[in-house]
Parts: C-alpha cells; structure tokens; sequence
C-alpha cells in the first residue's frame, strides 16, 4: 500500500465522531487500515496516525485527526449511487465499530439505490447521482460494462414507462365501477405487454461494451441496475440528452459509424441510435446547426440528384448510379434521403431556369450528341443538366465588326468569351458554357491590355474595353437556394426567401450578351444565312434574326474610292436591296480626242420575289465593281461618238440614253445585270470636266460668247413682247368696253319684251279664267236641270207606286172584309137561331156577358160582324155592350183605339 506521511500531526490523539461520521487510521505495527464509524470516541495511540483515501490518484494520503473525519455516503429516494471497488460480501462498516478492510473486488463496479446510508471502506469510492428524470424529447445513452451482472439485475432497474391510456383503455376505466383499480389493471397489462419493462431493451442481447438507449418517450424515470451504466454527454457534462425536434418542413440527418445516412423528417422527434450521431454544419455566425430546412423548388427550378443506392419508389426502380433531375413541377418540396446525393455546381444547389425576352434565344448544347438546339423566346429555358448545357457562341473579331459595326463592347465581350474558350476543358474546347462563364465573373478582374493571353491582334482598345464592361456585366450564375441551410425560422412552417425587403419584386433584365447572336435588318436590308451544311438562305428586313449555332452571314466586298477601285475593300454582310446610290467618276476621249471626267451618281435596286432569285444577289461578292466596270465600258464607247462641244452640252442626255436606254412613255427600262439580278434605275450626271485646259478655257470662251448673245437677243425679244403686250391690252379694253354696252342694250330690250310677255301672259289667264267660268255655270245650270228631272220623275214614279199599292191594298182588304162577312154570316146563320132564341130567353145581362167571356166569341168572329148580326133589331145595343164587357181592359183599350 502506497503512504504519503504527513508530519503535521494533532497535538491531540481524541477525536469524537458523531452519527453518520467516520475515519480511517493505519496502524504502523500491523500496516492495515482500519475503520472507524461513530457513534464513537476514537483515541489513537502512537502507532496510528489518520489517513483519507484520494479516489483520484488512488493512494491514502495522512493528514490531521480532524481532517481525516468523513461524512458517509447519504443516497436519497430516487438516487443511486456508483460504487467503484465495492466489497466481496457486500457488506460495508456498521455503526459504532473499528473494522479492518475486508476484501474488495477491485476494479469493479456496482449500483446500489437509495435510500441507503453507509461508510465507505478505504480505496472504495461513489459517486451519488440522481435518478434520471426524462421528458418525452429526452434519452439517456446506456452501455454494459457487467454483461452477467446486466442481466441479473436487469429486472432490478428502476423503470417507469410512460403511462399512455388509449381510447378503449379510457373507455374500460370509465365503464369500471372503481376506477382507479380498473386503471392500474389496464397500466400493469400494457406494461407486461412491452419488452424490457417499457423499453425495447432484450437482457438476453447484453454484451460487454453493448450501447442501448432510453427514450423518454417510452421511460420517464430511470435507474441502471448493476452491470449497466449510463454515459455522460461530453459536449453538455449531462447524463441526460436532448433528442432532436423537428417541425414540419424541417428534417436532420443520423450518421451511423458503418458511414449509413439516415434522414428524418418533421413533425417527429428523433432518438439516435447509440452508434449515430446528428450531422451539423456551422451557419453564418458559427454555430453549429443539425436542424435543417428542405429545397423550396417551383417549375423554373431544379435539382440534379445522383442515385447512389438501388431503390424503389412508387413501383419504378431506381438504379445505383442513375441521375435524376427534379423539378418544382414533380417535388415542389425537395426532403434529401440516404439514397440520393445531391450534385452541386461550384457551390450551389439549385438550377435557375434562363429568362429569354422576345425576340431574343439561347444555344442549348445536348451533352451526349453535341447537337446545339436554339431555344427562341418568349419562355423560361430549364435545361436538364444532365442532358444539356447552355453555351454561349464566340464571335471573331472579324465577325464583330461585321455584324455590328462600331460596337466596341461587343468585341470585348468575344475577347472575354474566346480567352474562357482557350482554357476550357478538351472535352469543350471551343465551346463556353454558362457556367464557365459565371465562374469568371466571380474571379479576379482581367489584367490590363498588356496582358498577351487576352490580346488578339489589333484588340488591345477592346481589351480596355473588357475591362471595364467586366465591372457592370450581370452575374447569370446559378445562385445558392433561397431556403439556405443555415437559415432559422421563428415558425416552423414558413418559407424564409431571399428577398430582404417588403417592397415588390421586381427583375432588371440585361441580356443583350448572354444569348443567341441577333441580327437586327433594318427595312431594305437584306443578309444570306449560311449554314456549315451548306444551306443558305437569304433575310429580308424588317427582321430579327435569331442565327443557329452553326449559321453565319455572307460576307460582301465593296469597291471604294472615286473612281471605285480594289485598293481598299469595304467587308459587310448588309446588302441594301432598294435605293442603293452609288457616286462614280469615269475618264473617257470624246471623238475629237479631248480627254473628259464624268462624275455620276446610280441608283441600283435588287429585283427578285423568288427565294432563288434573291440568292442571286449574294452571287457577284463585289456588285459594286461589276457595275462601275460595266458602265465604265460603255460610256467610252458612247462618248466617242460626239465631239467635245456636243458632248459638253448634251452629256446628261447622251448618259442617260447609253446606260438606261431610250425614253418611252412607261419611262426607261434600265440596265439589268443577269449576274445578280441587279438593276440600275436611274443616273445622275454631276459633272464633266475637260482635261485639257486650254480647250476647256476655249470652249469656256465660246460658251460665254454664246450666252451674252443669247441674252442680248433675249432683252430685244422681251422688249418686243412687252410692246406687243401694252397695245394688245388696250384693244382688248376697247373692245371689251364696247361689247359692255352693247350688252346692257340688249339687256334692256330684254327686260322689256319680258315685261311685255307677262302682261299679255296676264290677260291670257284672266281670259282663260271667265270662258272657265261661264263653261262651269253652264254646267252647272245642265247638272242642276238634269236632277230636278230626275227628282221629279221619281216623285211622280213614286205617288204612282203609292197609288198602285193602296189600290192594291184596298182591293185586298175589301175582299178580304167580303170573305169575312161572309164567312161571318154563314156562322150566324149556323148558329143564329139558337143564339138569340137564348139569348131572348135568358134576358140576363151577367149572364150573357160570361156566356161571351166564355165562348171568345171576339176570337172567333169579329165584333162588328157580330154586332152585324144583331143590326137593326132590338138587341144590337145591348149585345154590343154586353161584347165589350166581355173583353178584357186592355183590349178595350185596343178596341176604341
């Protein structure tokens, strides 16, 4: 046993422990430690002196009486304690004794838990921790060091599953009539029912070095059993964990020792496996982070995975080694999972999809054939990476110049596109990419003209150029995802963008370098498209044209100079098809051999509606040249025909005659070249000058002399008319005086023939007028005559009539009264007898007035006929009154009436 002596002893050798106190002492004679526990008064003799036991170096160091008293290990309920070299037989000092050191099991380890009080044996030491509390986001990290001992004592751990009652547990605790009993029936089922008494902990897979968890969401306290110890968190000197809580639209990923990924994703809280742990990266400030956000992807983005583990999803397999580009149409949120690897280009995740405007287009580059393909807008351009790059073209100097004429920025910007194109990979040689030209915006600026690498011959100004335009150029680069990783919400479920200000997106567009080469034909332009195919085509502007990879334009030859010549050719590919002027000089010997210069000025146009005959105007590359040299020929020929002086004073005519033939009335036909379909329409003469200059200054004099003539003659002759004019003028006023007053004689005898017209013209009328009248009286005096003859010829007819009918009628009512008297007396006569025999008879008024009532003698024989009956006897006066009696009141009535 190793001792450190110490010679500051007590002066005293006494020392009292009290409950739960206790010391050690090493004897001298005997070299043992011994054990005091109190209640005790301990006197030690010379041969002792007092010792602690340092758990850390492991060795008994002496020190004073005093400061050798210890307190013994206190282990509260739900604690436990570590003790390390614990005892053979288990047993620890008892109270109120002096003990020597048993045996120990040094090296070993056991937990004992509370609540327990004891002493320790020298070279025994404990730590007291207490039970572990867990919440449901909360684990503890476990490993067997006792792989017997762990499973012996494994149902001797303190667990406490988390009690969670389903919905038909709730119901059988509710439907029991003690409830709290009926509750522990169904916890204590539910806990017999999980292995590892609430964990998924198998004691029979206990192995020494074995790593197990326990979640808090299946434990919420937890004490090791002996055999098993729970590890500390290095990072948070923590025995518990914090398990990782994910929100939605969040997810972390596990890294296992075997290098397997595993990727989580929210809402869930994740539990590591012993041998996984969370993969972090630091943000912007430097912290680490493990939760991280998913790709925020829409139908203009996209991501370039790499399958790096067979799998299937949705029935499709998917290969190791297959490369998938996902876009915002199929996965608008883009989770990553172990079998995928995300391929980033020069840092970034996302692929942007390429605005083209209208009128504008983009070279795109198939990877496998090397077929370049022309995307023309307006569209959003998403190229899939795996098949396609977008490239851009690189134009010569030549070529800039050409196509755009003056633009410096534009050959800056190829000087720029060549020297990317001189470094670029062999398998792209002569090809930029997008992205190799997005990386050189983010390089150091260019060197200045010197730099040779840069320079091309007769560059170095658009160099300067480059410089500066690499200042103000867009980066078109893919940039990082909007959802970075290290970006944290303060709301799970929100998308955090790139923008940093509220007010509205808005989009500056510059691309007037970054697509395909646009021409722009201005009206009355035309160019010839030729392919590297060999078609070729000829473009008419207005127009924009969009060319194709492989496309360029045919370049033209001018002729400059005056006389036109080949000693400095003008280079375009513009060909102007209407209205060209061209100015010219042409020598030539008129046939008096004196030397002239003629100065002129064309107009050509290109005839031609057909595609073919408009490729015919590319056909002659210096038109120019073929029709200077052409009318150059013939107008020597045509001035040798005249002299000096005809040709001087006729040279507009004699030029226009020979070169666009003689005038008609549809005006001149023009010279057509067939070589080009070429015509020219019109000419003008701007001069001619004589190469002598005796001869000129000869023919200047006889000019001059001819002028002054001409004038003089021209006074007299203006003189002449304007005399001829003056008396012309004054017999024309005579005259048209005179004619004045004959016409208002005329005039007048008009007005008076007229005056008379219209008087007779009024006795006329009123002539006219009276016969009118008295041929309408007389009618009218016939009209009125022949209607009273009328009216009176029918009156007449009509009395006539009238008498007709009352004859008629009298005749008829006499006859009829014949009849009715006759018939009349034949019923008297029939009935006479007996009537007035009765009547006599009876001399009874009532009773003859009821006999008439009741016999209707007035119905069936008139009254008068039977009055008549009675006429000129007695009894014609009472049978008349007893008659009218025997009629009713209101044929009395009838019967006077």
């Amino acid at each position: 046993m190793n001792m450190v002596k110490d010679d500051n002893r007590r002066n005293t050798n006494e020392q009292v422990l009290s409950e739960g106190q206790y010391l050690y002492c090493c004897d001298t004679t005997k070299g043992v430690t011994v054990t005091y526990t109190g209640p005790k008064i301990i006197t030690i003799t010379g041969q002792e002196y007092p010792v602690v036991f340092n758990a850390e170096t492991r060795k008994l160091r002496q020190v004073n009486l005093g400061d050798a008293v210890q307190e013994n290990i206190l282990v509260s309920q739900g604690e436990y304690v570590e003790v390390i070299n614990p005892p053979k037989d288990g047993k620890f000092p008892r109270d109120n004794s002096k003990e020597n050191v048993p045996e120990l099991k040094m090296g070993e380890k056991i937990n004992i838990q509370g609540p327990i009080s004891f002493a320790l044996w020298p070279q025994i030491s404990a730590n007291v921790i207490a039970g572990h509390q867990l919440r449901s986001n909360e684990y503890l990290l476990l490993r067997v060091y006792d792989e017997k001992s762990a499973r012996e004592n494994w149902s001797q751990a303190v667990i406490k599953p988390v009690e969670v009652v389903t919905e038909d547990e709730s119901k059988k605790v509710t439907k029991a009539k003690s409830g709290e009993s009926e509750a522990k029936k169904v916890t204590k089922a539910k806990s017999d029912v999980i292995t590892g008494r609430g964990t998924d902990v198998n004691p029979d897979e206990f192995v020494v070095g074995k790593l197990f968890t326990i979640k808090g969401k299946e434990v919420s306290f937890f004490i090791p059993p002996d055999g098993v110890e729970v590890l500390i968190d290095q990072e948070t000197k923590q025995y518990v964990r914090q398990a990782l809580t994910l929100a939605s639209l969040q997810y972390a990923i596990l890294l296992d020792e075997s290098g397997v990924k595993d990727y989580h994703t929210g809402p869930k809280v994740v539990f590591p496996k012993p041998t996984e742990a969370f993969v972090s990266m630091k943000d912007r400030n430097g912290n680490l982070q493990r939760i991280f956000t998913p790709i925020e992807l829409n139908e203009i983005q996209g991501i370039h995975v790499k399958v790096i583990e067979t799998y299937t999803e949705n029935g499709k397999l998917f290969k190791s080694g297959d490369e998938l580009f996902l876009t915002g149409a199929d996965t608008p949120i883009y989770f990553p999972r172990h079998e995928h690897s995300l391929i980033r280009y020069d840092g970034n995740d996302k692929h942007f999809a390429i605005a083209v405007p209208v009128g504008e287009g983009r070279y795109i580059m198939e990877r496998t054939t090397g077929i370049i393909n022309k995307e023309i807008g307006p569209k959003m351009v998403l190229p899939d990476p795996r098949k396609a790059v977008v490239i851009r073209r690189v134009l010569s100097n030549g070529e800039c110049d050409m196509w755009y004429p003056g633009n410096t920025e534009a050959k800056a910007y190829n000087c720029q596109l060549r020297e990317l194109a001189r470094r670029a990979p062999t398998t792209r040689k002569g090809v930029v990419s997008e992205g190799e030209y997005s990386r050189s915006l983010t390089k150091t600026k260019r060197k200045s003209a010197s730099d040779s690498r840069l320079v091309d011959t007769g560059v170095e100004a658009a160099v300067s150029a480059s410089n500066s335009l690499n200042k103000v150029m867009p980066d078109m680069a893919m940039n990082l995802s909007n959802v970075n990783h290290d970006n944290k919400m303060m709301m799970p479920d929100q998308f955090t963008r790139g923008s940093t200000y509220t007010e509205p997106r808005t989009i500056t567009m510059d691309t007037k370098f970054e697509g395909v080469p646009t021409i722009g034909l201005y009206n009355g332009y035309a160019v010839m498209v030729v392919s590297k195919s060999g078609n070729r085509r000829v473009e008419i502007g207005p127009k924009t044209i969009l060319l194709d990879y492989d496309e360029s334009l045919e370049v033209l030859s001018f002729s400059t100079g005056k006389p036109k010549n080949t000693d400095n050719l003008m280079k375009t590919v513009y060909l102007k098809e209407r209205n060209n002027q061209i100015s010219d000089k042409v020598f030539a010997e008129t046939g008096d051999h004196v030397q002239v210069s003629v100065s002129m000025s064309y107009r050509v146009n290109f005839e031609g509606d057909k595609p073919e005959d408009q490729e015919k105007w590319f056909e002659v590359d210096n038109y120019i040249k073929l029709l200077c040299d052409h009318v150059r020929s013939k107008l020597k020929a045509k001035i040798r025909e005249f002299s000096i002086d005809e040709f001087y004073s006729k040279s507009t005519d004699i030029v226009r005659d020979a070169l666009l033939g003689d005038k008609t009335e549809k005006g001149r036909v023009g010279l057509l070249f067939d070589e080009n379909n070429m015509r020219l329409n019109d000419v003008e003469v701007l001069g001619v000058m004589i190469s002598d200059p005796q001869i000129a200054s000869k023919l200047k004099e006889s000019q001059t002399f001819a002028v002054e003539s001409s004038i003089e003659m021209a006074k007299s002759l203006k003189a002449l008319v304007v005399t001829k004019n003056h008396e012309d003028i004054k017999r024309q006023t005579l005259t048209e005086i005179e004619k004045t007053k004959v016409k208002e004689l005329e005039l007048q005898n008009n007005e008076i023939l007229r005056t008379m017209e219209l008087m007779e013209a009024g006795h006329k009328k009123r002539l006219s007028e009276l016969e009118k009248l008295s041929e309408d009286k007389t009618k009218t005096d016939e009209i009125e005559a022949f209607l009273f003859n009328n009216s009176l010829g029918r009156s007449v007819s009509k009395a006539e009539k009238e008498i007709a009918i009352q004859t008629s009628q009298q005749a008829l009512k006499v006859a009829l009264l014949a009849e009715e008297t006759k018939a009349a007396v034949n019923k008297l006569d029939a009935i006479g007898g007996p009537i007035c025999e009765s009547i006599v008879a009876l001399q009874n008024e009532d009773t003859m007035v009821k006999m008439a009532q009741a016999t209707a003698i007035n119905s069936w024989m008139g009254m008068d006929q039977f009055v008549d009956l009675f006429k000129g006897s007695p009894l014609e006066d009472r049978v008349r009154d007893i008659i009218t009696k025997s009629i009713k009141p209101a044929n009395q009535k009838a019967l006077k009436a």
